[in-house]
């Protein structure tokens, strides 16, 4: 870097001479090049895992969190149906994808009561890489987490996936959050979605993460209102499911 920026000084002061426009020339295109080492240099340089927030996703191969499940789901011709469960998310073997990196297997387990055995539900995949985290859930990638993260920095959940535009957005980035007789010092907020519209459609899903553990609550409500002019406004359910995950436990095994 040294040898770079003795070659721009020298350089400058035969341009300032104006001994050949040959120079001006040789001035151009050296500056340009040092311009590139000087950004090839900053760009490989490895981001500080708090720093940049890639702590509120840790994956090893091992690592489990433990949550209570409930859903309400919603129809227009009966009650709501309330289920309650447990889910378990393990992180498991890696291999290496196609762009070379590693994806990981993120086997997930329910069963209805905490005496008896997990029986196994599904198993996803995550990509983490320096600037993001893709979980495919059901095959279908959402990126939920970009690095490095800050109070409302916004992304498309769907840039993976065929679905249209969702922009997600960071808030309460590094605050401190209790559930469950836990105590979290930092986490963030994301926002998938805010529509808390009570007349067509309300849509409200977000996901909070702490750093060192990954994902600790997740909310997701989705309603449509009746709209047809006899029930217009008066918040008549359709359909629609009320879910919510709140993490009980975790470690490593």
């Amino acid at each position: 870097m040294i040898i770079f920026a003795a070659i721009y000084f020298l350089l400058r002061d035969l341009k300032a001479a104006r001994i050949k426009p040959l120079i001006n020339n040789l001035f151009a295109t050296l500056s340009g090049v040092i311009l590139i080492l000087i950004i090839g240099c900053e760009s490989t340089i490895e981001l500080d895992q708090k720093a940049s927030g890639q702590a509120f996703y840790p994956l090893t191969t091992g690592e489990y969190r433990e949550y209570k499940i409930q859903e309400i789901k919603y129809t227009i011709l009966n009650p709501p149906d309330t289920i309650n469960y447990f889910l378990k998310e393990q992180v498991g073997d890696s291999f290496i994808n196609q762009t070379g990196g590693l994806t990981y297997t993120l086997s997930r387990f329910k069963r209805n009561d905490d005496i008896i055995s997990w029986e196994i539900d599904s198993v996803w995949t995550v990509i983490k890489s320096e600037t993001k985290v893709v979980v495919s859930e059901n095959n279908i990638p959402f990126t939920k987490l970009v690095f490095p993260v800050s109070d409302q920095k916004r992304w498309d959940g769907n840039a993976f996936n065929t679905m249209e535009e969702e922009l997600y957005t960071y808030e309460d980035v590094y605050q401190p959050f209790s559930l469950n007789d836990m105590d979290f010092n930092s986490t963030l907020k994301v926002i998938q979605e805010y529509n808390p519209d009570s007349i067509v459609m309300k849509d409200q899903r977000s996901e909070i993460y702490a750093e060192n553990v990954g994902l600790i609550y997740k909310e997701s409500i989705i309603l449509h209102y009746c709209t047809e002019n006899e029930c217009l406004g008066k918040q008549i359910i359709e359909q629609g499911i009320d879910f919510k995950q709140e993490l009980i436990g975790y470690g490593y095994e």
